[in-house]
């Protein structure tokens, strides 16, 4: 896998905690040493990504090792980078100023981005940051084996951005009693940038008196207020500053206006990449101080590269499609991307309004590689580690004089990561073993049993590679996994068939290490019916249709092969973190703290918390690792459970409940509080004899959610839901998602709605004044958190302009499902 930007950033992270955690005066000679491989670092980020890891790891965590031997390994380690030559550029014009510096191998960079959140499409509205990884390489690739030469991104700190930001001094005159008409974000208490402590206007009001002025803009920063300083406030003081300012208010504010602004303007032809990358965001600052998007890559001979307009330091401020504008002010590095990707979706032209820096060093380091498909009289020495998985790479060749040459590079693999090797090196020798006159299966032996350690004489002979690979009678690659990293061929013994369902999307033509044959596409959510799951890497499967018809066969990666790329890709960008399980269990959870979750009804005693929410409290949730869900189908002769997720949920919920009482009902929940005068038990509540009784109902799972509040138990149980279930009315359950896989446990499959908000805005218009612009925050990163954490498990999202329409599209979803005989649920047994 591709080397990426965010496992880089949280590389350095790791090395300097590590370096601030040495405070004793013995440890400034590590300090120094360790503080010297920090700045080569970053001046070669990407290509020194997995240098990072390795020394990190094996000698900084080497508890073997004492503090002597880790000083002596981190400066020899530094010595040998300062030794490397490195080529240097102009880096607005890509101009080499030397023709002595040696080339340093190429930069894999990503692929375009999947999904990210729904974004605003309008200027004039805020840009709402989403809560995803801080940065990531890009909107627009290439894979690294067919590109001729790249630029390795450049790190923007060298430019100077002093003169994009303005201060200005705004008075507005109000009346009394007359809001400002803006609302704001921030302060040192909650920051919305990064660390930073700064107060941005997030939201104007429309009509209001800032909107009337026309002189504040959305995302300025506050500085002052009259005599009070805003640059290092708390956000509810900052708040009550601007409410007692007066009538009379005088505004320092910094803003951005680029003294160099141009437009430029994309021709995209369709599966074609703008061939640029970028940095940035405000939630990880990629020049420090300065939250913006800026261009850090431009790939030779690509659709940028080829206007020549567009130039790495740029910052990226509007991206403006046929239909709409993109503002890229204010915004996460990901609400980036998704701009950009959608702009492109949008119609072949696009326009980028960059900011150019007036100030740039010439001594930017650029880094290029060889034309792949060029010749080169030189041979090399590539040392490669095997990898649990083997080197990484297939090959081809072993008739006659022909030679053996590398095929192809496997993704991820130890080649990969090496960045040394290439498609069209002729492997001479392995091992000081002559390889020049070995047959296919001879290569392949020597390699399989070489030992962990490979010497490999190579020389690139791409043009021999060309002519030999398309010969009619070429051996294929044989290559065993042992060797390559993967099989080149599917298994066809012993053959395993099942259903699963996709909880990931997958694309065949992005997935380089595809073996022969076609691959098969599909999305989150699809039902694939498993025809062959004999091989370890790599099953043949059809695509499941609504009406169960079946497509065409085709490869799909293995649920192993999908787990392990992922957790490797997590354990590259997490390295040792010590993180709790996102699957924890609420009801064990319940133990160890007080939790208010939503399991009360209207005349029961919460009044201080939003149903089925989870309190604020709870800990973070670690990334999950989605591959294939075995499922089965299951009849469906009760009227199912229905669970509604979004801001609104309690107004739709009552709303279902009043309008056809007779087709849903509320569930009554049980609690272990002695009943009250006047309470009927089973209407109210089912009073449980003791609190031990229902602890007891608790640890046999005989409840779908329970918490604890005031000293006593509440739960709704699975016996309620199902009694509900069984008269043939919809029980409507006010739960949290950790629900919903309790109550596939019990074998009741609930319709689960996600109302989705488009963004702080909608909440807020819907909402009124029962929600401030922080409360409405709250929620949009919830509803966001929900999809991650729970999205396999949804019915179906809802995004609809208008409240009204929501209850009606709820209605017919409702609808629909009634109509389903049968439903695809997850099986108890094991791939």
């Amino acid at each position: 896998m591709p080397v990426r930007k965010q496992d880089a950033y949280r590389a350095l992270e790791l090395l300097e905690e590590y370096y601030n955690r040495l405070d004793s005066p013995e440890d400034k000679p590590l300090k120094n040493a360790i503080d010297r491989v920090i700045k080569i670092f970053k001046s070669r980020l990407f290509q020194a990504l997995m240098d990072i890891q390795e020394f990190y790891e094996s000698i900084l965590l080497d508890e073997q090792s004492d503090r002597i031997a880790k000083m002596n390994a981190t400066l020899h380690l530094a010595d040998e980078w300062e030794k490397q030559p490195m080529l240097k550029r102009d880096i607005r014009n890509g101009a080499a100023t030397t023709n002595e510096l040696t080339t340093i191998a190429s930069l894999a960079i990503d692929n375009p981005v999947s999904q990210a959140s729904d974004i605003k499409e309008n200027s004039n509205r805020q840009a709402t940051p989403t809560p995803f990884a801080r940065t990531t390489d890009v909107p627009i690739a290439t894979n690294r084996h067919h590109t001729s030469e790249l630029s390795s991104p450049v790190d923007s700190t060298q430019f100077n951005y002093d003169d994009h930001w303005r201060e200005i001094e705004i008075d507005l005159q109000r009346s009394p009693g007359v809001g400002l008409g803006f609302s704001i974000a921030g302060g040192i208490d909650t920051p919305c940038i990064n660390d930073s402590s700064a107060v941005v206007i997030t939201r104007l009001t429309e009509g209001g008196l800032a909107d009337r002025d026309h002189r504040l803009k959305l995302h300025d920063i506050i500085l002052r207020v009259n005599e009070i300083d805003f640059t290092h406030i708390e956000h509810q003081l900052a708040v009550d500053s601007l409410k007692a300012a007066g009538n009379h208010v005088t505004l320092i504010i910094r803003r951005l206006e680029p003294p160099a602004m141009e437009e430029i303007e994309l021709e995209k032809p369709p599966n074609v990449h703008l061939g640029f990358s970028i940095a940035g965001g405000i939630s990880h600052e990629h020049v420090k101080g300065d939250h913006g998007i800026f261009i850090t890559t431009i790939i030779p001979g690509g659709i940028a590269d080829r206007n020549g307009r567009l130039k790495v330091g740029d910052r990226l401020v509007h991206v403006q499609s046929v239909k709409n504008n993109y503002d890229l002010e204010f915004v996460e590095h990901k609400h980036a991307v998704e701009s950009i990707r959608r702009a492109c979706d949008e119609g072949p032209k696009l326009t980028l309004i960059v900011g150019h820096p007036t100030d740039y060093s010439s001594d930017a380091q650029i880094v290029t590689h060889q034309d792949q498909q060029g010749e080169s009289s030189d041979e090399r020495r590539v040392l490669l580690h095997r990898a649990p998985t083997g080197f990484g790479f297939h090959i081809i060749g072993g008739e006659g004089e022909q030679g053996i040459f590398i095929s192809s590079i496997q993704s991820g693999g130890a080649a990969d990561k090496s960045g040394e090797l290439r498609k069209g090196d002729r492997i001479l020798s392995v091992n000081n073993m002559d390889l020049r006159a070995a047959s296919h299966e001879d290569a392949a032996k020597v390699l399989k049993n070489c030992g962990d350690t490979a010497n490999l004489h190579v020389i690139h002979k791409y043009n021999d590679f060309v002519r030999f690979e398309s010969r009619p009678d070429e051996p294929t690659s044989k290559i065993t996994r042992e060797t390559a990293g993967s099989t080149g061929s599917l298994k066809t013994t012993a053959k395993r068939q099942f259903f699963v369902r996709a909880e990931f999307d997958y694309d065949p033509s992005k997935d380089p290490s595809l073996p022969g044959g076609p691959g098969l596409a599909f999305h989150s959510g699809d039902i694939l019916y498993v025809t062959n799951a004999a091989d370890d890497s790599w099953w043949q499967a059809k695509r499941v249709n609504n009406g169960g018809d079946e497509d065409e066969v085709g490869i799909i990666p293995s649920k192993t092969r999908v787990e392990k790329k992922e957790r490797a890709r997590q354990k590259r960008v997490n390295f040792n973190q010590q993180r709790t399980d996102s699957r924890s269990n609420t009801l064990d959870r319940d133990k160890k703290k007080k939790k208010k979750f939503g399991l009360f009804n209207k005349t029961g005693d919460k009044k201080d918390a939003q149903s089925g929410e989870e309190s604020e409290n709870e800990i973070d949730i670690t990334e999950p690792v989605f591959s294939y869900e075995l499922v089965i189908q299951h009849e469906i002769d009760y009227a199912r459970p229905i669970i509604i997720f979004g801001p609104f949920k309690e107004i739709l919920n009552d709303q279902l409940l009043n309008d056809r009482p007779e087709k849903f009902a509320n569930c009554v929940p049980h609690t272990s509080r002695p009943k009250r005068e006047k309470e009927v038990d089973g209407r109210e509540y089912y009073f449980v004899s003791s609190r031990e009784q229902m602890e007891r109902d608790i640890q046999n799972y005989l409840f779908i959610e329970a918490g604890e509040y005031g000293g006593n138990l509440y739960g709704t149980s699975v016996n309620a839901v199902r009694d509900i279930a069984n008269s043939h009315k919809h029980c409507i359950l006010d739960v949290s998602g950790h629900a919903i896989k309790r109550l596939i446990t019990a074998g009741l499959y609930p319709i689960v709605i996600h109302v989705k908000p488009r963004d702080m805005k909608w909440i807020i218009d819907n909402m009124g004044e029962d929600v401030n612009e922080e409360r409405a925050q709250q929620l949009l990163d919830k509803s966001i958190k929900l999809e991650q954490q729970f999205g396999n498990l949804l019915t179906v999202t809802i995004e609809e302009e208008q409240l009204s329409d929501v209850y009606d599209r709820i209605c017919e979803v409702i609808e629909h499902e009634e109509a389903v005989t049968h439903a695809w649920v997850p099986s108890k047994e094991k791939i």
